[in-house]
């Protein structure tokens, strides 16, 4: 098939049945045929130049066990409030989480489960004048000690994550990306 003039093109060869095809004599058979005759693409939608926008982003899932997960991170008052919150992948330590979150925050007492036991994070808090109320993991070889009745007041927190589970969209997580599931948690909360 060869260019007449600007923009006008010859018709392709008719085969022996008188349908418009590759060659003379040829069968074309599938979708490349239909490409090459100048068929369409007999797909669903739109071209994908035309599909809109993907959904890119971060999403803050980690595989594991129970398959994909997601960690939500909070800090809450002493009432169980919601003062802020991240998401880490399901994998991902905790304890390297807490200190981003608490910027710009000087609580006198931090209260956390064993997951934020890490002697950097102890001695951040400590240096910033905060007394850490946080459990030791129970493979240390030399535990800290730690209050323990005032790690008994850590129930508005886990009344919070129980609140928050009560939504079924926080707790199977339908959101892909973690700014939208944030954002749900924020309205949530």
């Amino acid at each position: 098939m060869g260019q007449l003039a600007h923009d006008v093109h010859a018709l392709p060869a008719l085969d022996r049945l008188g349908r418009v095809g590759p060659g003379v004599g040829g069968f074309a058979t599938g979708r490349g045929a239909a490409h090459a005759a100048g068929g369409l693409d007999h797909r669903a939608g739109a071209p994908a130049r035309e599909r809109g926008t993907q959904k890119n982003g971060p999403q803050a899932l980690g595989r594991s066990r129970g398959g994909l997960t997601t960690k939500l991170h909070v800090v809450a008052d002493a009432r169980g409030r919601f003062v802020r919150g991240g998401l880490t992948a399901g994998h991902r330590h905790d304890a390297p989480q807490a200190l981003p979150l608490l910027d710009g925050l000087s609580p006198a007492f931090l209260i956390a489960d064993r997951g934020y036991d890490s002697d950097p994070l102890v001695t951040a808090l400590a240096a910033r004048g905060t007394c850490v109320v946080i459990p030791p993991r129970r493979k240390r070889r030399h535990p800290r000690t730690y209050d323990v009745a005032r790690y008994a007041q850590r129930h508005p927190v886990e009344r919070l994550f129980s609140r928050l589970n009560q939504f079924r969209r926080v707790a199977t997580r339908y959101d892909k990306l973690d700014a939208h599931f944030l954002a749900f948690v924020h309205l949530a909360a």
